[in-house]
């Protein structure tokens, strides 16, 4: 259950793949999360159902960020609706700039990759990835390498097939110790997929 306006992203296939995604690795896995952080959390619901699911195992706490107002209202609204507020913080900020360094054991993020470039409204900027799709998912994903315990952390993210593949297969193999592949999903224009690195 989440609270949208409409200059938030509402919750979508890509969304869903992330939250299953997760949800199949800490059944598979013992690993403990301490501190989660999601970067261009939206309307909150990756962290929500997270959350949901690892209560039981831990006592997480979870940063949600994102640098639309909007979108860190709808996070803020959603957490305290569904009671997950005192297991959470919602800050509107630029990617990771506003987190120290080496700090989180899991960091997620679903961000814009359509190969647009829209600065106009908040929602519009929801979706633009820039001309390759690729300037908001390297942004995130290389604060993220800083951001993360060293030996610990595991990064979850979305890869789509109208991105600049190549460019970030590239940066993946040179930063983790490993990469996996997880629930993709395949529309008549493009395959979305969830992976991971573990650094």
């Amino acid at each position: 259950m989440v609270e949208l306006n409409e200059e938030v992203y509402k919750p979508s296939d890509d969304t869903y793949i992330v939250v299953d995604t997760f949800n199949d690795l800490m059944y598979k896995s013992e690993k403990s999360i301490n501190l989660l952080i999601e970067i261009g959390s939206g309307s909150g619901y990756i962290t929500i159902s997270i959350l949901k699911t690892i209560l039981s195992k831990s006592a997480p706490y979870a940063i949600l960020i994102d640098i639309s107002p909007c979108a860190t209202a709808s996070s803020w609204n959603s957490i305290k609706l569904n009671g997950l507020d005192p297991y959470s913080d919602v800050i509107q900020c630029d990617g990771l700039s506003c987190i120290r360094n080496f700090v989180a054991d899991t960091i997620v993020f679903n961000p814009p990759y359509l190969p647009v470039e829209d600065s106009g409204s908040w929602l519009a900027r929801s979706w633009s990835g820039g001309a390759d799709g690729m300037s908001i998912w390297l942004k995130f994903f290389v604060e993220s390498l800083d951001r993360c315990k060293p030996s610990v952390c595991t990064i979850i993210f979305t890869l789509s097939t109208l991105q600049d593949l190549e460019k970030a297969l590239s940066l993946l193999e040179r930063s983790c110790i490993a990469v996996d592949f997880y629930r993709c999903k395949s529309f008549f224009f493009e395959t979305i997929c969830a992976a991971g690195c573990s650094r």
